[in-house]
C-alpha cells in the first residue's frame, strides 16, 4: 500500500518568489496575466491526472465542472513569477518546464524547457533570477534561470548527508530561500523500501547553502522529529526575524508508535524552529498544535499544510475532531491480532488520512497558541491541503466528501467563505492566481 501511493503522497511543492522586475519579455504579451487557475487531481478510470481551467475571477470559478476543461497528466506547480507557473512538464516527462496560460486558448502551454535525468518533487524559484530543482536519488541541485530556463550550473551536495544510499530513496522533499542571507536550507529526505515508513530516520537534518557562491556549508540537524513536510505549498516557513519553521509529521503511527501514550514525541506531529541568531536548530522549540487543542489523544494525528501570514501567525491543518468508531475498530483489531485483510488495510489507510476530519486552524508560533476557524467546517484536505496568500485574503483547500475548492478567508475580520467549488473533475488541488 505504501508503494501505490507514493506519487500522490510526495507530490509536495513551495512557492518561493520575488516580484518581477518592470520590463516583461515580450513572449507575456502572449499569455494570461491575471486571472486564477484552478486545478484539481482525478484518479478516475484509475488512471492518475489533473483537470484545469482559467478563470479571469474567482467570482467565474465559483462552482465549477472542470471536465469541461483541459485535462493533464501532471500538473503541480513549484513556483510563480507574474504570470509563468514552474514544475515538472504537464505530459509527466521528465522535464522542468515553465508554463503559462494561453490567451487564445485558455489551456496551460509550455514555455520553455529542460531536461532532467530524472524525476523532481520541489524545486524552489528564490527569485527572477535564480531558482534550483532537487533530483530523485541524486542530491546535487540543478541552478537554473526563469526567466530564461538556461541550466547555469549544479551545486555539489556530496558533503551533506546521505544515509545508507545504496539500499535507501533519497532527495530534497522541501525546502526554503531566505533573501536576507541568500542561504538555502534543504530538507533531507530517506526511505527505506523494506520498511512500512515514509521516513526512516529518528533525527530532522537540513543541508545550509550559500547561494550566492553556490556552497554547501553545513549540515545541522534535530533529535526528536520526523518527515520534514507539510503536504502542502509553504512549509518551512519564515517570519520577519528569519527565524524558520518546519512543519515535521512524525510517522503517522507507522512506527507502532500510535496514539497518546505509545507515540514518542518524534512521532507525532510538530513544529520546529531554525534560529536567525544560530542558523541552527532552537532546542527548546516543539510546538504541536494539537496539544493546545485538546486533540493530543487522538490515535492519528497529521499536521499539514502550514503558511505564514505576519507577526508570528500561521495558518495548517490538523486532526480536530473526534475519531470514528469503524477507524478505532480496525486500529484496535491489529493491535490485537496483527493483521487485517486487504480491504480492511485500505479502509483503515483512508479512515485515518481521507476521512472528514481535518480543520483549518490560526496558529501563533510566539506563544504556540492554536485557534480552529470556525467558519470553516471539517474538511477531509490531507491529500491537497493548499492554501494561498493574495491581496490580504487567504484561500484555504476543502473537500466535504462529495465536493472540494477553496474558502476565502479574511484575517482582519476571523472570517471565512467558500469562493469555489469544484462540482466535477476530481479534489481540488491547486489555485494560482497569476497576477503579482
Amino acid at each position: 500500500m505504501k508503494k501505490s501511493i507514493l506519487g500522490i503522497a510526495f507530490l509536495i511543492g513551495i512557492w518561493g518568489c520575488d516580484k518581477d522586475g518592470d520590463t516583461k519579455p515580450e513572449e507575456d504579451s502572449r499569455y494570461h496575466d491575471s486571472g486564477v487557475v484552478l486545478s484539481a487531481y482525478t484518479g478516475a478510470g484509475g488512471r492518475a491526472g489533473y483537470y484545469a481551467g482559467y478563470y479571469n475571477s474567482l467570482e467565474e470559478a465559483a462552482s465549477v465542472d472542470l471536465t469541461q476543461k483541459s485535462s493533464y497528466t501532471n500538473l503541480w506547480v513549484f513556483g510563480k513569477l507574474g504570470p509563468y507557473l514552474y514544475g515538472m512538464s504537464t505530459s509527466g516527462d521528465n522535464k522542468f518546464a515553465k508554463m503559462a496560460v494561453s490567451k487564445t486558448t485558455g489551456i496551460i502551454e509550455e514555455v520553455a524547457s529542460f531536461p532532467l535525468a530524472g524525476p523532481s518533487y520541489f524545486a524552489l524559484v528564490c527569485n527572477k533570477d535564480v531558482g534550483v530543482v532537487t533530483q530523485f536519488n541524486n542530491l546535487d541541485l540543478v541552478v537554473f534561470n526563469p526567466a530564461t530556463m538556461e541550466q547555469t550550473g549544479t551545486i555539489d551536495m556530496s558533503k551533506a548527508t546521505n544515509i545508507n544510499p545504496q539500499n535507501r530513496r533519497y532527495t530534497y522533499y522541501a525546502g526554503v530561500h531566505r533573501p536576507s542571507d541568500n542561504r538555502l536550507f534543504m530538507f533531507y529526505w530517506t526511505d527505506d523500501p523494506a520498511t512500512g515508513l515514509y521516513y526512516d530516520e529518528s533525527k530532522i537534518y537540513v543541508e545550509v547553502i550559500n547561494l550566492a557562491t553556490r556552497q554547501w556549508e553545513k549540515t545541522i540537524s534535530y533529535d526528536g522529529g520526523m518527515y520534514a513536510i507539510s503536504r502542502g505549498k509553504e512549509n518551512p516557513v519564515i517570519d520577519e526575524q528569519g527565524n524558520i519553521y518546519i512543519t515535521c509529521q512524525g510517522s503517522y503511527g507507522l512506527d507502532g508508535a500510535i496514539g497518546p501514550v505509545a507515540a514518542t514525541k518524534r512521532s507525532r506531529p510538530q513544529i520546529i524552529k531554525i534560529s536567525a541568531a544560530t542558523n541552527d536548530f532552537d532546542p527548546d522549540y516543539s510546538f504541536n498544535p494539537l496539544n493546545k487543542l485538546g486533540y493530543n489523544g487522538l490515535m492519528i494525528q497529521t499536521l499539514t499544510g502550514t503558511i505564514y501570514d505576519s507577526n508570528g501567525i500561521a495558518y495548517a491543518c490538523v486532526n480536530a475532531t473526534d475519531e470514528s468508531p469503524q477507524l478505532l475498530a480496525l486500529i484496535a483489531k491489529y493491535a490485537t491480532t496483527g493483521q487485517l485483510t486487504e480491504d480492511e488495510q485500505a479502509q483503515l489507510f483512508n479512515l485515518a488520512f481521507y476521512s472528514v476530519s481535518q480543520r483549518w486552524v490560526r496558529l501563533d508560533l510566539n506563544t504556540q497558541t492554536a485557534t480552529v476557524i470556525d467558519d470553516i467546517p471539517a474538511t477531509g484536505s490531507f491529500m491537497y491541503p493548499t492554501l494561498y496568500k493574495h491581496n490580504g485574503k487567504l484561500y484555504f483547500q476543502y473537500y466535504d466528501g462529495t465536493t472540494s475548492g477553496f474558502y476565502s478567508y479574511d484575517p482582519a475580520t476571523n472570517k471565512a467563505l467558500k469562493a469555489v467549488t469544484v462540482t466535477k473533475g476530481g479534489v481540488a488541488s491547486e489555485l494560482n492566481f497569476l497576477e503579482e
